[in-house]
């Protein structure tokens, strides 16, 4: 009889081995060949396989006895490549003796690649990285992209993410670039690069929208190249069908200008809500009393702040008194400063005279009862306004059809928090004026009402005006109308329990897409799976779809793949943020002199988790 084994202290088929059962000969010239030192454990072991008798070796005796497990050339390579991505090495690391010395200990008789062959290596993997995002890509319909603008090192770059949502519904993000720009961020400079790194992965057509924040020269790109959604009322425009001829004089003297293709601009929900938490809010100031027990607060804040950064004795006091210190706030993230206040106003709970004592170090009164009055009401009344940030910036709930239930909920929190309030009445008034100002648009957007609207989570629930209702009702009859018409084949064939049996079999009934909508609007269930329940979808979904992968897939047709197509779209642009933030760590002060193609290389490398 043939036999197989796997040599154990070989890496991947080269350790496969064959002998017949009636000898093991095969076995032992490949450990004399491969693993001379470990012949005599070899030896013994098959003695004691002949005696009856296997004894394991001990540990010391194992380690002492013979060679580490040896791997290929090829491994090595790709292990130091993967080890200097991650960690965000420079690559001048295998020139280090010290590293070399490392590898060679553990694989004798291995080498570490030199520098040319690391950058090699690593340029085959992000050329391997790129074709395939461009692979997903081509196989996706709609696409998202954010993008936003950073600097470090006297160096600016533009970042860019791609997001999709695959036939399950399931989130897949990437970042696609970080690419360097030079000269002003000109709303021209932004639109061209913009455009060129849609255009390198083939998505200049299939990006529903990109999303930035509020800087005037992204507002201003996406003003002039960007799309404009048209609104589909159902008429023909009226137009002039007359020929008007122009001389090619004229055309050949104007002015040449430059146009670029962007798509629809959406503003960060997130970097907005920021704005009417720390721009808008400054209308409470008008309030002479509300002004002035507000900046009397933040003054002592901003003192015991600014004390702690500058000493460490002061420092260590605070972490003496509360074994915590304080957060500092930080202009470039959102819900710094109201988690700061958060920790005061904890410091005040824990002990209101260990707080005193660190204000009379500074020299400063101590807080009276009516300012740790305004503190406790201010954590009290931004807290939604922080959850809300957190809920809109996050990845958990990263849907555009979130955005206008969470604005929507915020307001009430805000308007029910700031009526019983003695002191931040006003600071609640400027927060909800806040909101109507710069989220108006967003309730009158027919896309986001449906990408809301057909949101298993939300439909009509977080509506409080029977009118608004109403119009959601027409938008999502409308769709399935669509559907309706022509499509009345029965689907007594589809098998409602394929869903791992989780979902009780239902009754297979006919329904009409009016009866259809009125029960998934009042259907109190909140997840996805519900949508298996109405006929019509799973009709809609059996035309378009031959499998039935999951309940996303239905959800996917339903109101004419309003949720895949609309949801695809990010409610905020964190994910840029959280791209620099990787950045800030790569580019550290030391590797300042580091390429541009070598940092972006390296950097989407990491943040893609090419190596998982």
């Amino acid at each position: 009889m043939n036999l197989k084994f796997k040599c154990r202290m070989c890496f991947g088929s080269a350790g496969m081995l064959s002998c017949q059962s009636s000898g093991l000969a095969n076995l032992k010239k490949h450990v004399e060949r491969k693993h001379a030192t470990r012949l005599k454990e070899f030896e013994d072991l098959l003695k004691g396989k002949k005696s009856g008798r296997v004894q394991q070796p001990t540990i010391s005796v194992f380690c002492s006895s013979g060679s580490p497990m040896q791997v290929s050339q090829h491994v090595i390579n790709n292990q130091i490549t993967k080890f200097i991505v991650n960690t965000g090495q420079a690559f001048s690391i295998v020139r280090h003796e010290s590293f070399r010395d490392l590898v060679e200990t553990l694989q004798p008789g291995k080498k570490v690649p030199c520098y040319q062959t690391l950058m090699r290596l690593t340029t085959e993997k992000y050329t391997e990285m790129r074709d395939e995002i461009k692979n997903h890509f081509a196989n996706s319909k709609h696409v998202c992209t954010t993008a936003d603008a950073w600097s470090e090192a006297n160096k600016s770059y533009l970042g860019v993410t791609a997001h999709t949502l695959d036939e399950e519904g399931k989130r897949k993000s990437f970042a696609i670039a970080c690419r360097r720009l030079k000269g002003r961020h000109t709303y021209d400079i932004l639109a061209e690069a913009l455009e060129n790194i849609h255009a390198e992965y083939n998505i200049q057509f299939k990006v529903l929208g990109t999303v930035t924040d509020n800087g005037s020269n992204f507002c201003k790109a996406f003003k002039l190249f960007g799309e404009v959604e048209t609104q589909d009322s159902g008429m023909e425009e009226d137009g002039d069908d007359t020929l008007v001829f122009q001389g090619i004089s004229d055309i050949l003297e104007e002015d040449e200008e430059v146009l670029h293709h962007l798509p629809r601009h959406h503003r960060c929900a997130a970097h907005t809500i920021n704005l009417v938490a720390t721009k808008d809010s400054e209308e409470a100031l008008k309030t002479p009393a509300f002004a002035k027990l507000s900046r009397s607060v933040f003054a002592k804040c901003q003192g015991l702040w600014n004390k702690q950064g500058r000493t460490t004795q002061f420092a260590d006091l605070v972490h003496e008194k509360f074994k915590l210190y304080f957060l500092v706030p930080n202009s470039t993230r959102w819900n710094s400063v109201f988690y700061s206040m958060e920790r005061v106003q904890k410091f005040l709970q824990i002990s209101t005279e260990n707080m005193n004592t660190l204000l009379a170090e500074l020299g400063i009164a101590p807080f009276t009862a009516v300012e740790t009055t305004f503190i406790k009401e201010y954590c009290d009344l931004m807290k939604p306004v922080a959850q809300a940030l957190d809920i809109l910036q996050g990845d958990k709930h990263a849907y555009l059809g979130y955005l206008l239930p969470t604005i929507s909920l915020l307001k009430k929190k805000l308007q029910e928090k700031g009526s019983s309030m003695q002191y931040c009445k006003h600071l609640a008034d400027a927060l909800c004026r806040g909101l109507d100002k710069r989220f108006q648009g967003q309730f009158d957007d027919r896309r986001a009402l449906l990408s809301a609207v057909s949101t298993p989570a939300f439909r009509l629930g977080w509506m409080d005006s029977e009118v608004d209702k109403e119009r959601g009702r027409k938008l999502l009859w409308d769709e399935m109308k669509v559907y309706e018409d022509g499509n009345q084949e029965s689907h007594d064939n589809w098998d409602e329990t394929e869903e791992d049996g989780f979902f009780p079999k239902r009754p297979k009934v006919r329904s009409t897409s009016g009866d259809e909508l009125s029960r998934f609007l009042n259907d109190p269930s909140v997840d996805t799976a519900c949508l298996k329940q109405y006929p019509l979808v799973c009709q809609v979904c059996k035309k378009l779809n031959s499998s039935i992968a999951s309940t996303w897939a239905l959800l996917h047709f339903f109101v004419l793949q309003v949720f895949r197509k609309y949801n695809t779209l990010f409610p905020s642009s964190a994910s840029c943020e959280r791209l620099f933030s990787h950045g800030k760590n790569l580019f550290r002060r030391n590797r300042h002199g580091m390429k541009d193609s070598t940092f972006e290389m390296q950097l989407l490398l990491h943040v893609n988790n090419v190596w998982k």
